[in-house]
């Protein structure tokens, strides 16, 4: 069957080439290929690495016709050399971001002594002179105190910080990770249908899911009321909205 499948692909192979082609078209030969993908459990990736196959453009022809049809379908396209049964088109995109989970984390957070003012010490009296700034020698004269230098005040440790200036703490944490989806679908992909809804309206809708990529995580420390409940699993955005042409390169998104 490799063998086969490797003649298949040094042949020519419709290209879909037109530039306004919204429907794929397909050939007794990819649906050999579309065949040998499902004996491999549909693993298509691994089936073109497999065959040593690099191109792109068949690999996401291939995705869509896999993910938009059943495989009893697309062998019975194989057997009767008639695809009539497939969609094969037009496919719609679009990018969705969404949140996932809520869960739970923790910091160590380092704030400016409040009692110090981040300096490390505090000023007090100075306690050879009492403040004043001036101590009784032997003579019983008043001269400058040594301790203080005049000022009556001395720096001491601050006995809050330690000395470090800082005010040193563990933060309790509810964060919360954005991820950006590629989703496919057979009819547009409507802004108002998904953004606030909860994620798994993608799913409700029939729309077939691309490869996922992780955004940025949102932290909110829980005393200022963490994160936002109605976030979660939440649909934040919709953009990128258009239509697959055939020809299109999707491996970016799958």
């Amino acid at each position: 069957m490799k063998k086969l499948i490797r003649k298949i692909l040094r042949e020519e192979v419709d290209k879909d080439v037109d530039g306004d082609n919204f429907i794929l078209n397909v050939n007794y030969k990819e649906l050999q290929l579309l065949s040998y993908i499902i004996k491999n459990d549909g693993a298509y990736k691994y089936t073109f690495k497999q065959l040593g196959i690099s191109n792109l453009v068949l690999m996401s022809k291939m995705f869509l016709i896999l993910k938009f049809n059943t495989k009893e379908d697309i062998l019975k396209s194989l057997e009767t050399k008639d695809t009539s049964n497939l969609y094969l088109g037009p496919f719609y995109t679009a990018k969705v971001d969404y949140y996932d989970e809520i869960y739970e984390d923790e910091e160590t957070v380092e704030d400016e002594c409040e009692y110090c003012n981040g300096t490390g010490y505090e000023e007090e009296s100075c306690y050879n002179c009492g403040g004043s700034g001036e101590v009784e020698d032997g003579d019983e004269d008043y001269v400058t105190c040594s301790d203080c230098g005049g000022s009556g005040e001395i720096e001491d440790e601050c006995g809050y910080c330690g000395g470090s200036g800082y005010d040193e703490y563990t933060q309790e944490l509810e964060k919360i990770d954005l991820f950006t989806l590629p989703v496919f679908s057979k009819t547009p992909i409507i802004f108002d249908d998904l953004v606030d809804e909860h994620k798994s309206t993608i799913t409700k809708l029939g729309m077939v899911k691309g490869r996922v990529k992780f955004i940025e995580t949102k932290t909110e420390p829980k005393s200022y009321g963490g994160i936002e409940p109605n976030d979660e699993e939440r649909i934040d955005h919709v953009y990128d909205e258009g239509m697959v042409l055939s020809g299109d390169d999707l491996s970016e998104y799958i």
